[in-house]
């Protein structure tokens, strides 16, 4: 889905945002340089590597099944469904793809 770039005021919020804005723009400066298509795929979340499936526990999904094991129950409703957030590609799986 294309977006609109943003202008730098809009990232300066948080290391996150300024590091992601800068990544886009230089793709987007590449491709009008270049002429060369650019796609940024945004991957919701990821998880640890295809040997040892590590997976930070500081992240929402892993802290949300912790939670629910100490609570012996497990939200109705979250903002993304079960079945999505347990599809997913390993980290370890994306240098294939790139």
């Amino acid at each position: 889905m294309p977006e609109a770039h943003l202008e730098p005021q809009a990232a300066v919020a948080t290391g996150y945002g300024q590091s992601k804005w800068v990544a886009e723009t230089v793709l987007k400066r590449t491709s009008e340089m270049t002429g060369i298509h650019t796609v940024i795929a945004r991957v919701g979340q990821l998880s640890g590597d295809s040997v040892s499936g590590g997976w930070t526990t500081k992240e929402w999904f892993p802290a949300m099944l912790r939670s629910s094991q100490a609570l012996g129950c497990i939200p109705q409703h979250t903002l993304v469904s079960l079945d999505s957030a347990l599809d997913m590609s390993v980290g370890g799986d994306i240098d294939r793809w790139v």
